[in-house]
């Protein structure tokens, strides 16, 4: 599994007007929820899972937690202090963040009894030194953050979820997932990975769907 952002607010297949629907519905739940039908003290995070429809946007989703990997995709770009950024949230003074315009793209190695997909009851040891060496390489155009691991005498070992996320920070999605993918591929263990996060034609084949569906709707 995995997730993209590309370098400006929008996907490639969003419009404008995608995003700004998806903001005032954000706005609108946000309103309700901080009320006085809600919690006027309501404070913290809300993640929204939107798609992209031939009526609109529509929610999938909402959370009051981070989205998980999608929030790897805005944090590792994030220019304000994010220690800076809670206290303003406590406060209620929040404004406008800040974002390096850059495109990441995050690839998770599962474990590969995860979700399900194969049975596998054999020792899961994980060893990502490998991968970290690439910061050698890279610099901090890729990051690496262990998940579902826990530590026994100095070694890791994969539990049940997700286990390591590799980001890949670039100029282009292209080069984003070019970084993230040899991040993954370089940890050693009992795991699985996506390769068609951020694949070009999968983009291009969701670019061209979104034509369709708008096209359709403009007719009807």
């Amino acid at each position: 599994m995995g997730s993209y952002k590309d370098r400006e607010e929008t996907l490639p297949f969003m419009s404008a007007a995608d995003w700004r629907e998806a903001l005032e519905i954000g706005e609108r739940v946000h309103g309700f929820l901080s009320g006085p039908y809600g919690n006027p003290g309501l404070r913290g995070v809300m993640y929204f899972g939107f798609i992209s429809t031939a009526d609109g946007v529509k929610v999938l989703e909402i959370n009051s937690r981070w989205g998980d990997p999608e929030v790897m995709n805005v944090l590792t770009v994030l220019e304000d202090d994010f220690v800076e950024v809670c206290l303003k949230m406590i406060d209620r003074n929040l404004g406008r963040l800040h974002f390096r315009r850059e495109a990441t793209v995050v690839t998770y190695a599962v474990p590969l009894d995860y979700g399900g997909y194969a049975r596998y009851s054999g020792p899961k040891p994980v060893d990502i030194s490998d991968a970290e060496r690439l910061r050698e390489k890279y610099g901090d155009r890729i990051r690496i953050y262990p998940g579902s691991l826990e530590v026994v005498d100095g070694r890791m070992f994969a539990l049940s979820s997700r286990t390591v996320a590799v980001v890949g920070i670039a100029d282009d999605l292209e080069e984003a997932r070019r970084i993230s993918l040899d991040g993954i591929r370089r940890i050693d263990g009992p795991l699985r990975h996506r390769e068609d996060i951020a694949l070009p034609e999968h983009i291009e084949r969701s670019i061209m769907h979104m034509r369709r569906l708008r096209a359709k709707s403009q007719v009807s």
